[in-house]
């Protein structure tokens, strides 16, 4: 009779013992999965946000007059690889009045050029804090301003 519940011990010790060898081992899969899907991410924003950099560089100093598509895909492009909401919706803005910097000269008559170096400095301003960790910048008047009179010149959006 001694035997046996010694054996039901040592196999409950077994039972409990190999429960909590599997527990933490699921338990430090998971966390080197979330870290290692964190990492992944943060990875992805840096890159992102270095081409998102690039791009408004190569708009702001590209001739007035010329337009460089591509570098707006890649600005558009880019910004989606950003997890925060607030700087892909200043992005979105800063794309906006360099594909629509018409309305701000038919509104405002402001020329192509200026607006061209307010988004993009405000963009890259906005990039550069993402990039240090800190808050987005408020918006200046002068971007405000260039996208308010785009909103007057266009319909609008749905």
């Amino acid at each position: 009779m001694a035997g046996i519940s010694q054996a039901v011990y040592s196999l409950a010790g077994v039972l409990i013992g190999g429960g909590i060898t599997t527990t933490v081992a699921v338990w430090t899969q998971r966390t080197q999965l979330r870290n290692t899907i964190a990492a992944e991410s943060r990875n992805r924003e840096i890159g992102a946000s270095a081409t998102a950099i690039t791009a408004l560089g190569r708009l702001r100093a590209r001739p007035a007059g010329e337009d460089d598509d591509e570098a707006l895909l890649e600005l558009a492009t880019a910004a989606q690889d950003l997890r925060d909401a607030g700087l892909r919706a200043r992005l979105a803005e800063a794309g906006r009045i360099l594909t629509e910097h018409a309305a701000a000269f038919n509104m405002a008559g402001q020329e192509e050029p200026v607006s061209r170096k307010i988004a993009c400095e405000h963009g890259i301003e906005c990039l550069g804090a993402f990039r240090r960790g800190e808050p987005i910048p408020p918006t200046p008047e002068p971007f405000a301003a260039t996208l308010a009179a785009i909103d007057r010149w266009t319909l609008p959006r749905t």
